[in-house]
């Protein structure tokens, strides 16, 4: 039961962070993934870049935070850009991200 401390305090980072993100909710609503050159950033509702494409992938803000893939990893970052939950995950989805834990664990 090892990982069971390990597990708590991941929760907790990710909930401080999400609350965190709650402050920046009305700014992120306002971002919109695209994709140029195969790469995805986020506009506003003027149609600027705001952050520039740089992930493989990009999913709508929610509750704050986004859900991109860098480097074949998931992370989130926030509504300036910034990774927030570093992108070393295998997968992620619904604000949720899923660790795999080495056999005998």
């Amino acid at each position: 039961m090892q990982c069971r401390p390990f597990i708590v305090v991941l929760l907790t980072i990710i909930t401080c962070v999400a609350a965190n993100a709650q402050g920046k909710s009305d700014e992120a609503r306002n971002l919109f993934p695209i994709e140029q050159n195969k790469k995805w950033g986020y506009i506003d509702r003027d149609g600027k870049t705001v952050i520039p494409p740089q992930f493989e992938f990009a999913e709508e803000f929610s509750e704050g935070l986004a859900l991109v893939q860098l480097n074949g990893k998931w992370g989130f970052i926030d509504a300036s850009g910034t990774l927030v939950i570093d992108a070393r995950y295998s997968s992620a989805h619904d604000n949720i991200c899923r660790i795999q834990l080495p056999q005998g664990k």
